[in-house]
């Protein structure tokens, strides 16, 4: 039980990285129209190379 502590110690680091991740979720949703758009291109990669 001893790394409780610093588990507990890492709290408030972690609580102050989560502003940040929130606000690049926006970029990361707007990625994602383009990345399944590349998704049957890769597809089709992967199928030519067999």
């Amino acid at each position: 039980m001893s790394e409780l502590p610093e588990k507990v110690n890492e709290l408030p680091e972690k609580v102050n990285a989560l502003p940040e991740k929130v606000s690049e979720l926006p970029e990361k949703v707007s990625e994602l129209p383009e990345k399944v758009s590349e998704l049957p291109e890769k597809v089709e990669r992967v199928s030519r190379k067999k």
